[in-house]
């Protein structure tokens, strides 16, 4: 009976010893995760090491698809710009295959940065995508499409987000449709909130047929970069292409641009800022 009662006892302890083994595990792994971004906004005392300024553009390609694509030069001459940005929002993609994209986001350019796309937009059956390219060191937390359960837009606007120096930046894409700018904007504005650190850019088509800002006080409280005197289409006098910022981002926001790009890869020139954080 003595033995029967000291083998219990030494098995007892030996499920002990493995039950310590076990949690000092589970301990140690959980200490060595790497920390998600979500998690950093939480604490104070981590700090991300992300660029002091980053360069920012969108860009209207003018339906890029399977035959822009299949012109290596032209497709080239498009990957050379990109390189000049650490994120750029490119518009009118029509490539219901994603093979066009894939061509323009080839191996050479994943050298040195992510590529996303949106889902395809439109009522019509042509659809539209907006794809973002962004720098490999930039520390992007989502890339999605705006939900639209009015059908308010032809085509959502995008939405990235980004933690750069501890500061949460809001990047929205839009390309809204010429003859419904003022209702489509109109919604955008109400995605906004104005206390947080806002950039708004693209092909809003802001401007002449299609919009007029004194009849509309939409982004009224926010800042214009790109004013009615800039040409942003080489085909005409207008500022369809916009950047508007908020109050909180304002200070953070130099150099706004207009990059007259040439008229063989798109009918739009490129727009773009700097963020400085």
């Amino acid at each position: 009976m003595k033995k029967q009662k000291n083998g219990q006892a030494g098995l007892i302890f030996i499920i002990i010893l493995i039950l310590v083994a076990v949690l000092i595990i589970i301990i140690i792994s959980s200490k060595s995760k790497p920390i998600r971004l979500q998690e950093t906004l939480n604490q104070t005392n981590q700090t991300i090491i992300t660029p002091d300024s980053i360069k920012i553009a969108s860009w209207n390609l003018q339906i890029y698809g399977d035959k822009k694509s299949s012109n290596n030069s032209l497709v080239k001459e498009y990957q050379d710009i990109i390189n000049d940005y650490d994120l750029i929002f490119l518009q009118e993609i029509r490539d219901e295959d994603g093979t066009a994209w894939t061509k323009l986001c080839d191996e050479e350019i994943q050298k040195n940065y992510f590529c996303e796309i949106s889902q395809r937009e439109g009522r019509s059956n042509s659809k539209e995508q907006i794809g973002v390219i962004y720098k490999k060191d930039l520390k992007v937390i989502t890339y999605i499409t705006l939900p639209d359960p009015k059908d308010v837009w032809e085509r959502s606007p995008t939405l990235l987000t980004l933690i750069n120096n501890n500061k949460i930046i809001y990047v929205y894409n839009a390309h809204l449709k010429p003859s419904d700018v003022p209702n489509e904007l109109r919604e955008l504005y109400k995605e906004m909130n104005t206390n947080n650190k806002v950039i708004v850019l693209g092909d809003l088509n802001a401007d002449c047929e299609y919009y007029d800002r004194d009849t509309d006080n939409s982004f009224d409280d926010w800042t214009w970069l790109i004013n009615t005197d800039t040409t942003t289409n080489p085909n005409t006098n207008c500022s369809y292409d916009r950047i508007i910022i908020s109050n909180e981002i304002k200070p953070y926001i130099s150099n706004p641009l207009v990059v007259k790009t040439p008229n063989h890869l798109s009918d739009h020139y490129l727009i773009g800022l700097e963020v400085k954080t």
